[in-house]
């Protein structure tokens, strides 16, 4: 009635299929956790901070220069699934959606990378964020200037990740130098 050779044929394949896809989800995921770890020290933090669930988006809020309650909004979808509320996980996903936006937006800024990063981390994310850990071409900018709510504030751009942060004393002076026929400078304020 059955043939016993083909189904247990069809089966090795599907064993063998599955084992190949969690062999390749596996490494992806090192990948990334590693791609990440990279980052984070590159913006100074610890490197185990980006392997904590939660925590590593705290940090990443954080280290993006971000208001802290984009860390809430990037939560909104596990929020809603925890308590139940699956018919709102439509909004809730777009919340988390538009947190990454924001937060890729400010990333891109420290990296000095441009709206086309922003963009393709928002599909790619697993990609390009540890591209940017990996990446020995790509420099942390801690003084790039980050708006504190993303792309929804591009106006306010700020110089630091604490917008209330006083300008530097250098950029309060303008200095004017002069050369002298012989080669010295002279410098007038």
């Amino acid at each position: 009635m059955y043939d016993t050779e083909a189904l247990t044929a069809m089966l090795g394949a599907a064993v063998g299929l599955l084992v190949v896809f969690a062999i390749v989800f596996i490494a992806l995921l090192v990948f990334y956790v590693i791609g990440l770890w990279k980052l984070f020290k590159k913006a100074g933090k610890g490197g185990w901070e980006a392997i904590i669930p939660y925590y590593s988006t705290w940090v990443l809020v954080e280290i993006v220069g971000l208001q802290w309650w984009w860390f809430v909004i990037a939560l909104v979808p596990t929020i809603l699934n925890v308590l139940g509320m699956d018919s709102l996980s439509f909004l809730g996903n777009i919340a988390g959606i538009v947190a990454n936006v924001c937060i890729y937006y400010n990333l891109s800024k420290k990296f000095n990378k441009s709206t086309g990063w922003v963009v393709l981390s928002v599909f790619f994310g697993f990609i390009t964020i540890p591209l940017l850990g990996y990446s020995k071409n790509e420099v942390w900018n801690a003084a790039a200037p980050v708006t504190p709510n993303g792309v929804f504030d591009a106006k306010n751009v700020s110089a630091s990740t604490n917008a209330s942060a006083a300008p530097a004393p250098e950029a309060q002076q303008t200095v004017n130098q002069t050369v002298n026929n012989d080669g010295t400078n002279n410098n007038q304020q």
